[in-house]
Parts: structure tokens; C-alpha cells; sequence
């Protein structure tokens, strides 16, 4: 995992790179506790479907204090309204080993719902 204290060698404020070029920053790989340094298996952050509501699930090492998670949902990709907060998504589990988000609005046949997750240093 990257360290905060850079003892890995990748830097304190290095979150922006992504040195084993598997398309996640190391600030994606951080959060949930994943190693920067090796590709990681794609089933640490997973959206489900679960009572026709989409559910974004992250596996995780460990919870961190020095980032957040803040999950949001959209209709559409095309205009970039991404909504977070408690009016469109529900936390279902925060524990040191998961984080489970629920979006408020169901999916329907016809719909499009879109989920993503954000990770903010602080």
C-alpha cells in the first residue's frame, strides 16, 4: 500500500501516479489498502445490484483517516451531474474492511444509473 509517510518510496504527495500502469492512481490503490507497485484484481471496488437498487461495494485492508470516500450516482454520463449526500445514496456498512453505498433511486429497465467513487485526500 502507499504509505503516507512515503516509507515505500513512492512519496508522500505522489497519490496523482500510478507506477504499476494498471489505470488506478495511487490514491485509488491507497484507500482501500491495495499495493501501487502490482496490478490489482478489479473486485476491490464493485457496484451490485441488490433489490433493484445499484450497491458500489470496496473490499479494503484497512480505514484509512487521512482520505474520503464519497460515492455519487447520475442518470446519464452525458451532462456530468454527478449527486452524493444522504438525499441520493444510503451507507449500508463502514467497517475497517468494507464500505457498502446504496443509491437511493432504483434501476430501471429503461433507465440509465451510473455509480462511481471518489477518494479525497484531506
Amino acid at each position: 500500500m502507499v504509505e503516507p509517510n512515503g516509507a515505500n518510496g513512492l512519496g508522500a504527495t505522489d497519490f496523482n501516479g500510478d507506477v504499476a500502469r494498471d489505470g488506478r492512481t495511487h490514491l485509488m490503490e491507497y484507500a482501500p489498502g491495495s499495493n501501487p507497485r502490482g496490478r490489482n484484481p478489479s473486485n476491490d471496488i464493485r457496484i451490485v445490484i441488490v433489490g433493484g437498487r445499484g450497491v458500489l461495494e470496496v473490499t479494503r485492508a484497512w480505514k484509512p483517516t487521512d482520505v474520503t470516500f464519497i460515492v455519487e450516482v447520475s442518470d446519464t454520463l452525458a451532462n456530468g451531474t454527478w449527486l452524493s449526500g444522504t438525499a441520493h445514496t444510503t451507507n449500508l456498512t463502514d467497517t475497517a474492511t468494507s464500505l457498502r453505498v446504496q443509491d437511493n433511486s432504483t434501476v430501471t429497465a429503461k433507465g440509465q444509473r451510473s455509480m462511481r467513487l471518489k477518494v479525497q485526500k484531506l
